[in-house]
């Protein structure tokens, strides 16, 4: 057989036993879309790393500075000029270490470890995008150094923070500098909130990602290959693993998985049913406390620190100015009679979280008639609705809401009680809105509101003022 014979008949055996599932198969573009994905998402979330990063850095100096001068103004010299010389050394240090951070992550990062799986598959058995596939392996490597520049700073803040605070040694009792210590612990919690979000933009696959990687988990040949390759199989290989792709005597006195759990077994089976069910209850004890645990240390989590119990972090403050954002679509009515509504208002609204607790927005509707009954129905205009309003978490899913609302009606549709002319009827609202989760792509939740109108008794002399509204969002 001729040597390109040979070639097209390799090529030709990869890609049918490599991505073939059912009638799914690679397309053509498949690869290069997926590739074109991930350099951006890599060459974007590098940027605001570094951004973050060099955004906190100065915030953090700038809280320290206070707290120097702060010292200086005291009466203990000493002790100012030995933060200062402190401070110097331990900033030079920081910024040697970030400047020669080259080598990648030094701790294993799922994500990452299946970006860099990935790419390796494809550069060995779906050559055709070499230029591009470069391009990648060089964002994803800086996105590994800028990473680890991140968990160094990280890591620096932590320490700078117990290190301030072992340097002025009593003074921290007197409460003295509990601003700055305050402002430091702020520091170091925002910090690491930001990077976990942008740690998640990892997990956000779009379809590209997430159509390519799906066939790949279903190919026995990519699933081979990330056994040998990856760098999860590295840490935790397997007895059974191929030749080659680790050398299990480096791993000293360590087990494998594989080696555990025949011991394990073997270790059970010798005590009869009465040890297995010891050991499942002994397990699920352990869970519970290690479930326990979690929660004391998302409490003092949300607490901020609990050396300052009254630091109450805002979640939405590292948050997109998107993710920030709700939009809601509403329905009220004004019934004619007993089932027949006389006009209908449909409104759109956008509201900004300011905190976990509060939301200010506004919004606008348009009113539409119906008619007098069912035998005389009459679509018609009636004019629209402009809005302001405030929400507060009062408890659970439950939301104080207060808005001001300014309504222009036509002439014609001008209520005979309104003690108004045309001019716009303003409404004072004031009440409950309970939120229900919704499981939809698009829909997240629905929002039913019960209000009162404080200044109805100013527009119209009988009607009710009580205000029955449904709204859908997100």
């Amino acid at each position: 057989m001729s040597p390109t014979l040979r070639t097209l008949f390799l090529i030709m055996t990869v890609l049918s036993g490599l991505l073939t599932y059912g009638q799914e198969t690679v397309e053509t573009g498949m690869v290069s879309r997926y590739l074109s994905a991930i350099d951006r998402k890599s060459r974007s979330l590098e940027v605001k790393l570094e951004k973050g990063q060099q955004q906190y850095l100065k915030k953090l100096e700038k809280a320290e500075q206070r707290l120097l001068k702060k010292l200086q103004k005291g009466k203990d010299s000493a002790l100012a000029k030995a933060y200062a010389e402190d401070l110097k050394n331990q900033y030079g240090s920081l910024e040697n270490r970030l400047a020669n951070s080259k080598n990648g992550l030094q701790n294993y990062d799922a994500e990452i470890d299946s970006l860099r799986t990935n790419l390796g598959f494809i550069k060995d058995y779906l050559p055709g995008n070499k230029e591009l596939l470069n391009k990648n392996m060089g964002s994803l490597q800086g996105l590994e150094n800028q990473l680890q520049r991140n968990q160094y700073f990280e890591e620096f803040i932590g320490s700078r923070t117990e290190s301030i605070k072992s340097l002025l040694g009593g003074q921290t009792a007197s409460g003295l500098f509990n601003n700055e210590l305050k402002q430091l612990n702020k520091v170091k919690y925002y910090y690491s909130s930001q990077l976990n979000e942008y740690r998640s933009y990892l997990t956000d696959r779009k379809k590209a990602e997430r159509k390519l990687v799906s066939l790949f988990q279903k190919s026995p040949l990519y699933q081979q290959f990330a056994q040998k390759h990856s760098w999860f199989s590295q840490l935790f290989p397997t007895a059974g693993a191929e030749p080659g792709s680790v050398d299990l005597s480096q791993l000293g006195n360590l087990q494998t998985r594989d080696q555990l759990s025949s011991l394990l077994q073997s270790q059970l089976a010798t005590g009869g049913e009465n040890a297995i069910q010891a050991f499942q209850q002994q397990l699920g004890d352990a869970q519970q406390q290690v479930s326990r645990l979690q929660d004391r240390v998302s409490e003092g989590l949300g607490n901020g620190d609990p050396d300052f119990p009254s630091f109450k972090p805002n979640n939405q403050k590292n948050k997109s100015l998107f993710d920030r954002i709700t939009l809601g679509f509403d329905i009220q009515n004004r019934r004619a009679n007993e089932w027949f509504p006389i006009t209908s208002d449909y409104g759109l609204s956008v509201g900004y979280k300011i905190n976990d607790q509060s939301i200010v927005g506004i919004g606008a509707s348009a009113k539409v008639g119906w008619g007098e009954d069912f035998r005389n129905i009459k679509i018609s205009y009636q004019g629209y609705n402009v809005r302001s309003f405030l929400e507060y978490k009062l408890k659970g899913t439950f939301w104080i809401y207060g808005g001001y609302e300014l309504n222009h009606r036509m002439p014609s549709a001008i209520a005979p009680e309104s003690h108004s002319d045309d001019k716009p009827i303003a409404s004072g609202l004031l009440g409950i809105s309970k939120k229900i989760p919704v499981r939809s792509s698009f829909l997240k939740q629905t929002r039913v509101q019960i209000l009162y109108d404080f200044l109805n008794h100013h527009q119209y002399a009988n009607r009710i003022p009580i205000v029955f509204r449904m709204s859908f969002g997100k």
